[in-house]
């Protein structure tokens, strides 16, 4: 599909339904939200996980949601990135952020896991930190951190979610169209 490498969106989750609209699988809803934006219906097993394509404007586009346990999404991803032979700066990763207040979408290349385990997982995994995130803020519970980020998003916040996506489907169409460094100067501002 094309000669350039294809790019590799991941959205980071837990599979099951039990999990499907907690705050750790915001990353998975909004794979699914950009699977839909771009009229991606050919989703099928692979690579541990639940996987599309597309050639979209020249461009080979894959998504890919582990469906091993979120601490082991670094299994799938790697496969991926070694089958589709994907350079690290092509792999974008989806996932919920604790570190920025709830709503807050912002791009982020490179860095630390900030005790994510899935961002753990994917670091051991490709053996660096060096890929693109999509970062969408949760913000830090009152709570315990296992029960807020396992626990569902309250009636306010569900409220707010359509148009969390819409904003992080429009930050995902400038990183594809116009690349990360350009993504980060127009959306990170102060209020992401």
């Amino acid at each position: 599909m094309g000669t350039a490498p294809p790019t590799l969106v991941v959205g980071l989750g837990n599979p099951g339904p039990e999990y499907r609209d907690t705050r750790h699988n915001i990353g998975a809803t909004l794979l699914r939200a950009l699977g839909d934006h771009l009229r991606i219906v050919n989703w099928r097993a692979r690579f541990k996980g639940a996987f599309a394509e597309a050639e979209r404007d020249g461009r080979h586009l894959c998504l890919l949601f582990p469906e091993t346990y979120m601490n082991l999404s670094g299994e799938s991803v790697a496969r991926a990135v070694a089958k589709l032979e994907v350079p690290l700066e092509r792999v974008i990763v989806c996932h919920d952020e604790v570190d920025l207040p709830f709503g807050v979408v912002k791009v982020k290349v490179g860095g630390g896991t900030s005790g994510h385990r899935g961002l753990r997982s994917l670091v051991q995994h490709l053996g660096s930190a060096d890929f693109v995130r999509l970062r969408l803020g949760i913000g830090r519970p009152p709570v315990d951190m296992i029960e807020h980020v396992l626990g569902c998003f309250d009636p306010a916040e569900q409220d707010a979610i359509p148009e969390i996506l819409q904003k992080s489907t429009t930050i995902m169409d400038a990183i594809l169209n116009n690349g990360p460094t350009y993504a980060m100067n127009a959306f990170n501002g102060p209020r992401g």
